[in-house]
């Protein structure tokens, strides 16, 4: 993943189910913090910002076998943060 020695900080879960008559929804988000656990690297960093103000679907792949893992639509973006 990196030539510089990371470590994990810090990570949490958090899932939505939900079972009704026509069947059943999922969705997980994971998030988790990755740092350097050597000194910093001397390279600049880049960051990159998106704006997601309309519906939008997404679907999470393992790369080597194509084996979808998980597959969401988020009807209505909430709104942008800072």
């Amino acid at each position: 993943m990196s030539d510089l020695p990371l470590g994990v900080g810090a990570a949490a879960q958090d899932l939505t189910a939900s079972f009704t008559a026509e069947g059943f929804e999922a969705v997980v988000a994971t998030a988790i913090g990755i740092q350097y656990t050597g000194a910093p690297p001397s390279k600049r960093s880049l960051q990159v910002r998106l704006l997601l103000d309309r519906p939008f679907a997404f679907v999470a792949r393992h790369r080597h076998s194509g084996l979808a893992l998980i597959a969401g639509w988020v009807a209505q973006p909430g709104a942008a943060s800072a």
